[in-house]
């Protein structure tokens, strides 16, 4: 009885880190559904993808230009990985290699952070 106890305590350990590491690393559970917003959408190109399967948010007027970079890259056979698009400006950006400025094209939603990762090197 002792062995049962022990397994079900180490999975339910296991099952919660997993947890842990999931709510903090694929947020996709976190997607907002853009028909009610007046400018925002959601943008889901062929070669740009969020990180770990994140929402890119963008302004309405923004996507024609990331269009252009999508087919851009499409032609040339590179992937676009997208660490972030529009965030709210209350949002605490962590691991930024150059300090954030107080105000930013993400706010509005004309700006996303990539890396380009280009047969399967980023």
């Amino acid at each position: 009885m002792k062995t049962v106890l022990k397994i079900f305590i180490i999975s339910g350990l296991i099952f919660l880190c997993d947890l842990r590491y999931c709510y903090l690393n694929y947020r996709f559970w976190t997607h907002y559904k853009t028909d009610n917003f007046e400018s925002l959408i959601e943008y889901k190109g062929k070669n740009i993808k969020g990180l770990r399967g994140k929402q890119i948010l963008i302004h309405k007027d923004f996507e024609k230009d990331l269009q252009k970079i999508d087919d851009y890259a499409s032609k040339n056979n590179i992937n676009l990985i997208v660490n972030h698009s529009y965030r709210l400006d209350k949002y605490a950006l962590s691991g930024a290699i150059v300090k954030p400025e107080k105000t930013s094209d993400h706010h509005a939603g004309f700006a996303i952070d990539f890396n380009i990762n280009e047969n399967g090197i980023k």
